[in-house]
This record gives structure tokens, sequence and C-alpha cells, in this order.
């Protein structure tokens, strides 16, 4: 069952919530209330402010913040997937298994279609639900045409930490034949839905 939200200028906090999120569906027992592709992010005040609500334990005080905006779209820091959801996720689109980190293989364009993330980008990368102990980072899940990988993001939209290579900008993506280059500054979001 799939539900199809209008995205009109967010003027209250109510048609915020209401319209933040682009589709709804079940895949492999994960309910996705929806999902957005560009994450706004979010001041140090408006942070500070909502940091309980969102289930923050910090705030950058000087840049901007992609992960809690990703917390504000979906409600809660809970409500993104956990690590072990986005790798269960993961191994659905690529037809892995389960129990590994790292999958590779041509992802499967029409379920991740159904998540409500544009299939016509090489790159996606999606924010979990947690931050880092030193609260400047969080971590996301690489979603490419070839493979997905976890990763520690930093929290201002910079990029991406890799355990071999050290920082990676998400603006320096390899480009694939027919896709676009992932150029957006920050990741997506996949809102959970876990108390059904």
């Amino acid at each position: 069952m799939k539900k199809a939200f209008i995205f009109p200028l967010f003027v209250s906090a109510a048609l915020f919530a209401a319209a933040r999120l682009s589709a709804a569906a079940e895949i492999g027992g994960l309910h996705i209330t929806g999902a957005r592709f560009e994450v706004p992010p979010v001041g140090y005040d408006e942070c500070m402010q909502n940091r309980a609500v969102w289930g923050l334990k910090n705030c950058l005080r000087d840049a901007p913040d992609y992960l809690a905006g990703a917390a504000k779209i979906c409600g809660n820091l809970q409500n993104l997937p956990t690590a072990e959801e986005a790798q269960k996720l993961a191994a659905l689109l690529y037809n892995a298994k389960e129990d590994e980190s790292a999958v590779y293989g041509q992802r499967n364009d029409v379920l991740l279609k159904e998540t409500g993330l544009p299939v016509s980008y090489d790159h996606i990368y999606i924010w979990l639900a947690g931050e880092t102990a030193d609260g400047k980072g969080g971590y996301i899940r690489m979603l490419a045409n070839d493979g997905s990988i976890p990763y520690q993001a930093l929290r201002d939209g910079s990029g991406y930490l890799s355990a071999c290579c050290g920082l990676i900008r998400f603006d320096n993506p390899p480009t694939m034949p027919g896709k676009k280059r992932t150029d957006a500054p920050n990741a997506s979001v996949i809102c959970v839905e876990r108390n059904r």
C-alpha cells in the first residue's frame, strides 16, 4: 500500500510534518513511512531548542547540522533506520546475504523506488539512527549502483569517513553512465515506524 505526499512550502510545523515525505512502503518487514532525498540542515539554536524532542544528544555549534535535519524530518532520530535495518534493506536491494556489512552487485532500482528515493542517482547516502561519541558525526549507508557500504559521516554535510581513505567529499563520487552525479552536500533520509 503506497501513499503519495505533496511537497508544499513549509509554512507551519503541522504542514511540515504532513508533507515532508515522498512515499510509504513495507519492504522486508521494514515499515517505511516516507523518504526525502535532500535534507535541509538545522542551525544550532533550533537544534538546541528541539534536541530532546528529536532524540539528539548533541548539536553542531558553528556549522549546519544535517543529521539534526534528518531527525527533524522523521520526528526523532530513532525514526531513522538502525544500522541493522539499513543492512537488511541493502541485502534486499543487492540480492545479498543479510549478515554481510558491505554488499556488492547491481542495485535493484525498482525496489529502491519503493522507498521513495530517486533511482536516477548513482550514489545515494541515507542517514541512520545514531550519533558518534564526539557529537560531530553520525552514520550513513551508501546505496550505489554497484554496492552498499556503511560509513561514519560528518554532520555538517562535508563528507563521510572511510577507514582506508579518510574523508571523502559527498560532491566527489564517480558517476555511472546514464545516472546523475550525486552532488548534494548531504545525505538523504528514510523514515521508519516500529510501533505497529
